[in-house]
């Protein structure tokens, strides 16, 4: 069945690793490994490595089908402004936002009517930081964290349009700032991802996820993988 996909969302291709241990003339299975995100084709268990380390098993395992996870890019808009309004835009999508929006309705204005954060306009998640109350022109900055599924994330474009301070439009400020940069790849659903664990005797714990620094999509990063013990 097809369900929604989730983090540890176990399913159809999702894959996994199997740990087998010999007692006498019998083989028993030990462990079951997975990503701690593992979900539906992901491949997980499509390459595996297995070293040791201070007497404890190293097990490198490959999922190239799995998504990238992305970075959010973070912008801060702040604006100073006592009535009108102003336009954002991404991609094609504007909205107006009054002077006096609060930081709920914020969101809701970003997200939009047409499902911006389902995907229509390439988002896939989006949150604003509270900034402490009152409206977003009242000298505040609002923090917008979102990921893009279109490679580089361009900044969002605005427009002070209607926006005045003590009926002067030149006292207004407005700005957009690009303070953490999102990932640079195209998150490809087929991006890749290896994952790292240690542990012994039916307990291990997963140490580490590793991904493409610049990752793109059909990388199939983790198709292969190996350990030096060096």
């Amino acid at each position: 069945p097809y369900l929604p996909k989730r983090a540890g969302t176990y399913g159809r291709k999702t894959g996994a690793v199997y740990i087998v241990r010999k007692s006498g003339d019998q083989w028993y299975s030990d462990s079951m490994l997975t990503g701690s995100d593992s979900s539906i084709d992901d491949n997980f268990g499509h390459s595996v490595a297995v070293g040791e380390r201070s007497g404890t098993s190293i097990i490198v395992v490959g999922a190239p089908a799995a998504e990238g996870s992305n970075n959010p890019e973070v912008q801060s808009l702040t604006c100073d402004a006592d009535s009108g309004s102003f336009k954002v835009s991404f991609r094609g999508f504007e909205v107006d936002i009054p002077f006096d929006t609060v930081v709920d309705d914020l969101e809701e204005l970003l997200e939009g009517e047409w499902g911006m954060v389902e995907g229509l306009h390439t988002l896939v998640d989006l949150d604003i930081a509270d900034w402490g109350g009152g409206g977003i022109c009242d000298s505040n900055t609002a923090d917008i964290s979102f990921i893009s599924l279109g490679g580089d994330v361009e900044l969002l474009g605005f427009d002070a349009d209607t926006l005045q301070k003590g009926g002067n439009p030149a006292a207004v400020t407005l700005s957009i700032v690009e303070t953490t940069p999102g990932f640079k790849g195209n998150f490809g659903l087929t991006q890749g991802a290896v994952y790292i664990f240690e542990g012994t005797a039916g307990v291990y714990t997963e140490l580490q996820k590793l991904e493409p620094s610049n990752g793109n999509e059909t990388d199939r990063f983790g198709w292969d993988v190996d350990i030096n013990d060096a």
